[in-house]
């Protein structure tokens, strides 16, 4: 396979989904990191967005993660990326869809405004994540898969985070789901690529203060 080269920030947690697919299958690759604060004309010619990851293979140039990890997967030929099933598969792309365009973006406005945080906007979040449960009930998931690569990078700092949102607290209640997510981040792929701990909690602490988080349980 022709050299790859990421573009990626530590802090990210979009970027870590490719770090740690590209290490769980073993491709080399050339890792630039990339300062969100002060993003570098090279990173900036190259991408479209200005967000990463950013994946350059050979004269191709691919942003979004769960595109970039597709294209991986099928590059390379990973066969447990996705279910056999095409309709199983189809739940899968579309459980990673509802994570980006519902649960994540929760996570954070929840961190950021902690006013919003209330039974009608709980609703749709629960909604999505009985969604994933039964998707990952259905397909007896106990090896990784493009999904658990896509929703472990987010629940690390969800759990690490719980002073500041009560997204962790409200997966809690799906048992199932909160075993997965743990298995799937507990993957040593993803526990190598993760930010540290404490700096990540310290730089919350900086942007939104000390906070007990008034999470509606």
């Amino acid at each position: 396979m022709t050299q790859l080269r990421l573009y990626a920030a530590d802090v990210c947690p979009f970027a870590q989904r490719t770090r740690a697919l590209l290490e769980h299958l073993e491709v080399d690759y050339d890792l630039h990191t990339v300062d969100l604060e002060n993003r570098d004309p090279e990173f900036m010619r190259l991408s479209p967005t200005g967000k990463v990851p950013l994946l350059v293979h050979g004269d191709r140039v691919l942003y979004e993660s769960s595109i970039i990890n597709e294209y991986l997967a099928e590059a390379i030929g990973w066969p447990a990326a996705f279910p056999s099933d095409s309709y199983r598969r189809a739940g899968h792309r579309l459980a990673m869809q509802q994570w980006d365009a519902v649960i994540a973006p929760a996570f954070y406005r929840s961190a950021r405004e902690p006013e919003w945080v209330n039974e009608a906007h709980r609703a749709p979040v629960d909604a999505e994540l009985s969604f994933l449960e039964k998707t990952i009930q259905q397909d007896d998931l106990d090896h990784p898969c493009l999904l658990s690569f896509h929703c472990a990078p987010h629940w690390a700092r969800m759990d690490w985070l719980r002073e500041w949102s009560p997204l962790a607290d409200w997966i809690d209640r799906f048992e199932s789901l909160r075993a997965w997510l743990d298995r799937a981040r507990a993957l040593p792929e993803i526990q190598s690529t993760l930010p540290d701990r404490q700096s990540t909690q310290d730089r919350y602490r900086r942007r939104y203060g000390t906070r007990n988080s008034s999470a509606v349980s």
